[in-house]
């Protein structure tokens, strides 16, 4: 496995980076606009409550619960507030190509891989941490956002396999001290992709 540092020279913009269609770095027609429950971004949007209740995950793939198909060829731009997105593109359930999570003025504040299979692969990228995935298989970094590129303060760290957790997994505070050890098995099905994550049921992440 390969780890380094990501360069400090990151792109700025005058304005929140805001993915529209027409600058979206995934080549689809079709957008799929999801928010927090707490955030509006347009008459398009669907709020995660109603997301969890229209979509599933089946055989490991994102399904359209009303008309009992697989999502396929979208995009998806999660919404977390006026700064914060996430966006990835979806083909035959699964996630493919770049995700990008966009931070304010900080367009490759995460960034990551997926093959055609759906799986972690190639770079993995967050904050200064930088390393490499293999068929799904890796160690996951995340940290607390800041703007400033210069102090990082972690999160959350743990191997990941198969693209979910497993083993030994810390939980930081955002003054950087430990505040839970949890321990992983693949049954208990802790996806780590977007959009994936969202649908999990014993650790929900919104």
């Amino acid at each position: 496995m390969l780890i380094g540092c990501k360069t400090n020279n990151r792109p700025t913009y005058s304005n929140p980076l805001k993915i529209e269609k027409a600058n979206s770095p995934l080549n689809i027609d079709s957008i799929l606009y999801w928010t927090t429950n707490n955030y509006s971004l347009n008459i398009k949007s669907k709020k995660i409550a109603d997301v969890l209740i229209n979509y599933k995950i089946k055989d490991g793939k994102l399904y359209n619960i009303s008309n009992n198909t697989i999502v396929d060829q979208v995009n998806i731009s999660f919404h977390e507030d006026s700064i914060t997105s996430q966006d990835v593109k979806i083909i035959n359930g699964l996630p493919n190509g770049i995700y990008y999570n966009s931070r304010s003025n900080f367009k490759d504040w995460r960034t990551f891989f997926y093959d055609e299979k759906g799986d972690l692969n190639n770079t993995f990228s967050i904050g200064d941490y930088t390393t490499t995935f293999t068929n799904g298989n890796g160690f996951w970094k995340d940290y607390y956002f800041n703007n400033t590129d210069t102090i990082y303060v972690i999160k959350e760290e743990g191997q990941v396999s198969q693209n979910f957790k497993i083993g030994k997994w810390l939980y930081y505070s955002e003054k950087g001290e430990i505040i839970e050890t949890k321990n992983y098995r693949l049954k208990d099905s802790i996806d780590v992709r977007f959009p994936h994550c969202l649908f999990n049921k014993k650790e929900p992440t919104i």
